[in-house]
């Protein structure tokens, strides 16, 4: 079986294909696609052929899945390329997946001209100082090329699990805490999530896993609340635009529960936010006269309460604003560092 040998699909769907998707695209199409690829080395097994070998054919249909989507009108995708917890497998086996990413993303550099054409821009994400030092560059070297891309986005999770990205998050918030880019007091949900691989991508619409396995195996775990999940029992290199087609059907069927749990969950969100903005607000019944006072006596205090609750507003509003200002200054400084340690990359293999 010839392995394809692009990134960039130009297969062209059936005229079956072509109706049956053009129906699907008359309802709600997902934006954001998250894909664990699972099921490449049973595929091998029961092919009677070697493991590096079941790995490359999934290559080849995730290249297929691509162009999929990109007919459907999905502008984003993330892709399970490798787990941390894959490092554990036999060395033989991880020797055999990292010659293939070489391969691989030595091609998506050779393709450069074909991702500006598609304007795709292309992230690595997980803690890529466990990959070989010639692979961390080839990445680097990949998401520098593409980063001004604006079309479509591809995520490839390479090296990463959804604990480490959450820790390391979490690391960076206490970093900026303690070098006093932060104050505790900024510290919110919220910022943990802008601290994430994913930071700049919407959460998945949709996450589809192969193979017949009922779980996320530590992906996406903090991105995936409100996102529809569809499992199937074909492996990954079986996975067929029919799979793709009932995956996106489900989420159609599901799309309004989705959409509500996701607008209850902001609305929860903003309640939160805006909790304690306005501290010195007066409560009804301290406008109102109490026994003993006289009408003008109340009247005075009400006016004194007008005046501390206005002040305490102009307070809060001005320190929400210097928050903000804190941690766009800390996002930014975060942002210009993960950057920089690419180009160093770049750099280090010139």
């Amino acid at each position: 079986m010839a392995v394809n040998m692009t990134w960039i699909s130009d297969k062209k769907l059936t005229w079956y294909e072509s109706v049956c998707m053009n129906v699907l695209k008359t309802g709600q199409v997902p934006r954001h696609v998250a894909f664990i690829m699972d099921g490449n080395r049973r595929y091998a097994k029961r092919n009677h052929i070697e493991k590096t070998e079941g790995h490359a054919r999934g290559f080849t249909k995730l290249s297929e899945t691509l162009k999929w989507c990109r007919d459907l009108g999905v502008t984003e995708v993330t892709v399970y390329a490798f787990s941390i917890e894959n490092f554990r497998r036999p060395q033989s086996e991880i020797d055999g997946i990292m010659n293939l990413a070489r391969e691989k993303f030595e091609l998506l550099l050779k393709e450069r001209d074909k991702l500006s054409e598609h304007g795709v821009c292309i992230r690595f994400i997980g803690d890529l100082s466990l990959l070989p030092a010639d692979i961390q560059r080839q990445t680097a070297e990949v998401m520098l090329m593409t980063r001004n891309n604006k079309a479509a986005r591809l995520n490839i999770a390479f090296s990463y699990t959804a604990r480490e990205e959450i820790s390391r998050a979490v690391r960076d918030v206490a970093a900026g805490v303690s070098d006093g880019h932060l104050w505790s007091s900024d510290v919110t949900e919220r910022l943990v999530e802008q601290c994430l691989y994913t930071r700049e991508s919407p959460r998945p619409d949709l996450l589809v896993r192969t193979s017949g396995e009922v779980r996320l195996s530590d992906f996406l775990l903090w991105q995936t609340t409100h996102t529809c999940i569809f499992f199937t029992e074909v492996l990954w290199p079986d996975f067929s635009i029919w799979h793709l087609f009932s995956a996106v059907f489900t989420y159609q069927r599901n799309y309004d529960v989705i959409q509500a749990a996701r607008a209850d969950r902001s609305l929860r969100r903003l309640q939160h936010s805006t909790d304690g903005l306005l501290p010195g607000t007066a409560r009804p019944s301290d406008s109102m006269t109490r026994p003993g006072d006289s009408a003008g006596e109340s009247l005075d205090s009400t006016d004194s309460d007008s005046e501390c609750a206005a002040d305490d507003r102009v307070d809060s509003a001005s320190q929400s604003a210097a928050a903000q200002k804190r941690v766009q200054s800390f996002l930014s400084h975060l942002d210009a560092a993960r950057w920089g340690r690419l180009e160093s990359l770049v750099a280090e293999g010139s």
